[in-house]
């Protein structure tokens, strides 16, 4: 679209440009009498020449317009694909941090697997005392009773 529009501008400009030389030329030519019945028979023409200049100038901002509403997109493209960048990058970052959570997670539950071994023989050992103390206190308790 925005070629079709650029190709009417051209044409519209080189038209203008060829009628404004043929009536500088005419100027020349011409003597004053000639003149202004060319001008009155002209005058039709010039209109169409300044009808075709408003179009030429509403088609070059019509033109700018779609130029910078493509250099808009453009850039939020380029802005969009960064972003896409970016979250890609960042969602490697965070397999690569899953992975070592992973890694941690099954040494934490070695850790807590050694932990738990290590209460339970710690449990077994307590229990023992205490039941070793328990017996010490029968013992004595027995004692005491037959020397009463």
């Amino acid at each position: 679209e925005l070629d079709k529009i650029e190709a009417k501008r051209v044409d519209l400009s080189d038209k203008i440009q060829v009628m404004q030389d043929k009536l500088a030329e005419l100027d020349n030519l011409l003597n004053d009498k000639d003149l202004k019945e060319l001008k009155e028979k002209t005058q039709g023409l010039e209109s169409d020449i300044r009808n075709i200049q408003t179009k030429l100038s509403a088609a070059n901002d019509e033109l700018k317009s779609h130029e910078n509403n493509i250099k808009f997109n453009e850039q939020l493209i380029e802005t969009k694909n960064q972003d896409i960048q970016n979250i890609i990058k960042n969602n490697e970052n965070l397999e690569n941090d899953k992975v070592v959570m992973r890694e941690e997670i099954v040494q934490l539950e070695k850790q807590t697997e050694e932990l738990i071994v290590k209460i339970s023989v710690i449990d077994e050992k307590i229990g023992e005392l205490l039941k070793h103390k328990q017996q010490s206190k029968r013992v004595r308790f027995n004692k005491n009773q037959r020397t009463d």
